[in-house]
């Protein structure tokens, strides 16, 4: 179908998510990518020079949490040539509310807000934009699967919400990874 607020995108395969999404903004800047609807039932368009923003701030938000990793892997790369991106991990509860200063109003802008759709998206791809690879992890694993997880996948920082089940579940499965001297930093959200 044919919509005149969207050019499809050229066919180049080099593109990473946020590349895409820094390229739907300037090429469709009036395309939806969110639709909500607000308490009064209204419905509200979040369109992609929005999104874009949002993703950089959630870039914004995490860089100085991650700045000894993203350090570390640059040097890494550099000199083994090795291409793989860290793996950060996220354990959040849905209800979490942390600082996030976004675009819009819309888009959250609330100094304090839950970890809805919107938010997680644009974290994810945020993260993505700083060249890491961000791993949810379910909340309903055990600290067991979750030590498992994060061992598996080289974890060494974790994103993880400040309600006490969280922070309990991520202290847990830390005890188990300590044992074998691979924890990881547990980061605020």
């Amino acid at each position: 179908t044919h919509s005149a607020t969207f050019t499809p995108p050229d066919l180049d395969t080099t593109l990473t998510i946020p590349e895409i999404f820094k390229r739907h903004a300037e090429r469709s800047p009036n395309h939806a990518v969110f639709l909500y609807a607000d308490d009064d039932r209204q419905r509200h368009f979040i369109r992609y020079p929005e999104v874009y923003r949002a993703i950089r701030k959630a870039a914004t938000f995490s860089a100085p949490y991650l700045k000894s990793l993203l350090e570390n892997s640059r040097t890494v790369t550099a000199e083994s040539g090795d291409a793989d991106q860290p793996v950060v991990g996220i354990l959040a509860h849905s209800g979490e509310t942390f600082s996030y200063p976004a675009a819009r109003k819309e888009l959250l802008i609330l100094n304090y807000l839950t970890l809805d759709s919107i938010t997680n998206y644009t974290f994810l791809v945020g993260l993505m934009y700083l060249a890491v690879t961000p791993f949810p992890i379910s909340i309903r694993n055990s600290p067991v699967a979750v030590a498992h997880l994060a061992r598996k996948t080289n974890v060494r920082h974790m994103f993880v919400s400040s309600d006490p089940a969280m922070q309990r579940l991520a202290r847990q499965a830390n005890e188990i990874l300590m044992r074998d001297g691979c924890a990881f930093e547990c980061l605020p959200m």
